[in-house]
């Protein structure tokens, strides 16, 4: 679901919508939120950040709570190519970029993020 930031006002509904997304927010960058102005500093960070593919692949296996060994095993790749995928030294295989994009959550997306 995409909402534009114009969508949401004073009503009940729409604070709530503004709740769900602030609660998705500290789940997704693990922390919580004092006040306004550290919501939109720690925003900005996180959505600044630049991963690459294999940060993404170390992160979900970590978050699944995966050896790399497990993981090279369901991939059917070596734990070298599985770290070499890791580092981006190798492009991710197939299995690897779809075992991403099982693994990736899905929150509620800002009309402000790309596509």
């Amino acid at each position: 679901m995409i909402i534009a930031n114009r969508m949401l006002g004073d009503d009940p509904a729409s604070v709530a919508k503004k709740v769900e997304i602030v609660q998705w927010l500290e789940k997704e960058i693990n922390c919580s939120f004092r006040n306004i102005e550290e919501f939109h500093s720690k925003l900005d960070k996180y959505l600044l950040k630049q991963e690459t593919d294999g940060e993404r692949l170390r992160m979900a296996r970590e978050k699944a709570g995966l050896s790399k060994r497990v993981l090279a095993s369901r991939l059917r790749v070596s734990t070298q190519f599985l770290s070499d995928m890791e580092n981006n030294r190798r492009p991710l295989t197939t299995e690897a970029a779809e075992f991403l994009e099982k693994s990736s959550e899905n929150g509620p997306k800002i009309a402000s993020e790309s596509p």
